[in-house]
């Protein structure tokens, strides 16, 4: 009778527990997430920490602090590189869009109007006059919008919270690392049973291989995405080459990020239309590579996610954390489909 009390307090603690983890994500959005990109940070870079400190016999607190000056550096310089590039090609693609939109869309209407002449079709649409009227209010509304956004006194601390929070969590968090594990893993061997913690550790295990070959996989596909801009024309190809490995990270939408990333980049770059084409069915086929041969190579098909339940994932962090969720939405649908995996294998 006692042992069926402590059982029934225990799964009670936890449906709480997470309900109030659930909550306070929920609570927070936004501000919770230079928490935790720390974290993951933290969870990614807690072995090289480990290295240095066996290799040159620094102490904890030092090697955390060259490993996240380092990060801060990398970050920085990176961003002061772009930043300027992109000013410029936004400079650029202001200048240079209205003639370009001008001309566009009678490119449209002149191939869709030979393709149903073609095909015996009555062409009653008009692609050119609907472009101009839904182009005129996103010009009209965006800015205001924009300014409303920068504006706001909330956004600049959030902004000032990022920048600067971010890297110092990630240092606490990694200068005691260890210690933070240890009393997790006291609590969880108090209130979890063998089962749980068993979960628990194929979990860590799971996402341990998804980042590890994750990384492998964006320094790939930052390698083919910056030898095929360079190979259209695109100068900046190694800077679009990279940001659109890094976003690669998101499913479905971080290809058209990079895609737009590097069409911004390239609009004072490209003399002919086919090489906007050329840039489009890169993108097509750098993913339909990745997605097809070289994540089930280097991942495998581990993360056993339905595309419409990766989808849900996406939309769901991405409704509570915003951008920012988007790329944290595959990680945490690989620990969920572990734990419910493992749930529906000891259940039956």
């Amino acid at each position: 009778m006692v042992r069926k009390s402590c059982s029934i307090t225990k799964i009670v603690g936890g449906v709480l527990g997470v309900a109030a983890v659930i909550s306070l994500v929920c609570l927070m959005g936004q501000w919770l997430v230079p928490f935790m990109i720390a974290f993951i940070i933290a969870y990614i870079f807690h072995v090289p920490v480990d290295m240095i400190v066996k290799v040159t016999k620094f102490s904890r607190t030092l090697s955390t602090g060259l490993v996240v000056l380092s990060l801060v550096a990398a970050v920085s310089v990176f961003t002061v590189f772009f930043v300027p590039l992109l000013k410029d090609a936004l400079v650029t693609l202001i200048q240079k869009l209205p003639a370009f939109l001008q001309t566009f869309p009678e490119l449209i209407n002149t191939v869709l109007h030979d393709l149903a002449k073609a095909c015996s079709i009555e062409y009653t649409f008009d692609i050119e006059n609907d472009f101009k009227k839904y182009l005129s209010e996103l010009t009209t509304e965006l800015p205001n919008h924009i300014f409303t956004f920068i504006n706001t006194g909330i956004t600049l601390v959030y902004a000032v919270m990022f920048i600067f929070i971010t890297p110092i969590i990630t240092f606490y968090l990694l200068k005691d690392w260890h210690s933070i594990v240890g009393a997790i893993n006291k609590v969880l061997a108090r209130v979890a049973s063998d089962s749980v913690l068993a979960t628990l550790r194929l979990v860590n295990s799971n996402l341990a291989a998804y980042i590890k070959g994750q990384l492998v996989i964006c320094a790939i596909l930052a390698v083919m995405y910056s030898v095929g801009l360079e190979l259209i024309g695109t100068d900046e190809s190694v800077v679009c080459g990279i940001l659109s490995g890094v976003c690669s990270v998101a499913p479905f939408f971080g290809p058209l990020i990079g895609l737009l990333i590097s069409l911004v980049m390239s609009f004072d770059d490209f003399i002919h239309v086919s090489q906007y084409i050329q840039v489009v069915c890169l993108f097509v086929v750098v993913p339909f590579i990745d997605s097809n041969f070289i994540t089930p190579k280097l991942i495998g098909r581990t993360t056993g996610i339905h595309p419409v339940g990766l989808l849900f994932m996406i939309c769901a962090t991405g409704s509570i954390l915003g951008l920012s969720g988007i790329f944290i939405a595959v990680p945490l649908a690989v620990v969920l489909s572990t734990v419910c995996k493992e749930l529906v294998r000891r259940t039956c």
